[in-house]
C-alpha cells in the first residue's frame, strides 16, 4: 500500500536530514584513551564488550559506547558527514561517508580499515551487511531530477551493482534478512511510500504491498523474526512508530506496532541482534537516535513506551548499529 502527499513539515525534515550540518565542533577525547593521529580514540575497556555505533552529522563524528551499559568507549573523527552506520557478524563496523563514501572499521579500533569510493553516486545514505555472504548493500538517495539506487558490493569490496526500480524515486534505508534477502524503503515521484525487495540472488528489486499505510519511510532492520519499518508520521502525525512486519511472497503484513514514547524523529534506528544466523532470536532492545532531542534513547523491544536508557548530548544523531564482541 502507498501513501501520497506527505505534509510540508516531513518535505523540510527530510532535506535537513539529507543536506546534513556538518562542522560544528567536536567531542573532547578521554584522558587515557588509546587515540589515533586523527583525534579518533577508543577506550581500551573495550577489548571483548559490545559497543554501540552512532553517527552525529553536526560534528563529523562517530560516538562509541558500550552496549546495553552506553558508557562513553570513543570516538571516530575526521570524517565528512557520516550518516549511515552498519555491522556484520564479525563485528566491523562500516560507515557511510556522504555523498560519495564508505569505510570500514574493525570492532572497538579507531584507525580506519577500507574505504570504498562511489564515483557514481549522488547521494550515499545508509547501509546493510548480508549476514549470508558479507555482501554490503548502500543506498543512493538520488537528487532532483536523478533517480536513487542500492549498489552491492560482493564480499564488501570490488566494484558495485546498481539496482534501481521505477517505482523509486527517492531511497533511504535498507536491511538483510537472515536468509540474505534485501529489503529497500524510499518515494516515488508523487511522494508515495514503497517497500521493496530484492531476493536472495535476484536481479530485480520487486514491491511488497503493505496491509497498513506508512505516513513517511524511516529506516529498516530486521529484528531476527520481523522486518522492523520505521514510520516518520505514524498515522499521519508527528509521533514515530516501528512496524514488525510478515513478509511472504509479494505480501507484507503488520503483526505489531513499537510505539516510542517522548520520540520526535527516528532516522537510522537499530535493533541488536547480538548473535548471527537464522536461529537468531528477536532482538529486546531497540536503539532510536533522535535528530530532533540531539538524543539517543533505547526502548525495551517490541514493547516500545517510555525510553529505558537516554545517551548523552549528540548534535544529530542519524543513525545506529550494535557491533558484536568478536568471539
Amino acid at each position: 500500500m502507498t501513501t501520497k502527499g506527505p505534509q510540508p513539515w516531513i518535505i523540510a525534515a527530510l532535506a535537513l536530514a539529507l543536506a546534513g550540518c556538518a562542522g560544528v565542533g567536536s567531542p573532547p577525547q578521554s584522558v587515557g584513551a588509546g587515540a589515533a593521529g586523527d583525534g579518533s580514540w577508543m577506550s581500551p575497556a573495550t577489548q571483548g564488550q559490545n559497543l554501540l555505533y552512532v553517527s552525529d552529522e553536526a560534528t563529523n563524528t562517530v560516538d562509541v559506547f558500550t552496549f546495553p551499559f552506553g558508557t562513553p568507549a570513543g570516538v571516530l573523527q575526521q570524517i565528512h558527514d557520516p550518516v549511515g552506520v552498519c555491522s556484520d557478524k564479525t563485528g566491523d563496523v562500516w560507515v557511510v561517508n556522504a555523498p560519495d563514501h564508505v569505510v570500514k572499521y574493525a570492532h572497538g579500533a579507531h584507525s580506519r580499515g577500507p574505504t570504498i569510493e562511489d564515483p557514481r553516486a549522488l547521494r550515499l545514505l545508509a547501509c546493510s551487511v548480508d549476514p549470508t555472504s558479507g555482501n554490503l548493500a548502500v543506498t543512493d538517495t538520488g537528487r532532483p531530477g536523478q533517480a536513487g539506487s542500492v549498489v552491492v558490493y560482493a564480499g564488501g569490496k570490488g566494484s558495485p551493482k546498481r539496482f534501481r526500480s521505477a517505482q523509486l524515486t527517492d531511497v533511504f534505508f535498507c536491511a538483510y534478512d537472515d536468509d540474505g534477502n534485501l529489503f529497500v524503503d524510499g518515494l516515488d515521484g508523487h511522494y508515495a511510500f514503497h517497500l521493496m525487495e530484492l531476493p536472495q540472488g535476484g536481479q530485480r528489486m520487486r514491491s511488497i504491498k503493505l496491509n497498513q499505510s506508512v505516513g513517511f519511510p524511516g529506516a529498516v532492520a530486521w529484528d531476527g523474526k520481523y522486518l522492523a519499518l520505521g514510520d516518520r508520521s505514524f498515522r499521519g502525525g508527528h509521533a514515530r512508530a516501528i512496524y514488525q512486519i510478515s513478509v511472504s511472497g509479494t505480501r507484507g503484513t503488520v503483526v505489531g506496532t513499537t510505539k516510542l514514547g517522548g520520540s520526535c524523529d527516528l532516522l537510522g534506528f537499530a535493533v541488536p541482534k547480538l548473535g548471527s544466523g537464522r536461529g537468531n532470536p528477536q532482538g529486546s532492545r531497540v536503539v532510536a537516535p533522535d535528530v530532533c532531542e540531539n538524543t539517543v534513547r533505547i526502548y525495551n523491544y517490541p514493547a516500545g513506551g517510555s525510553p529505558s536508557k537516554n545517551l548523552g548530548d549528540i548534535q544529530y544523531p542519524f543513525s545506529a548499529a550494535v557491533s558484536a564482541a568478536p568471539h
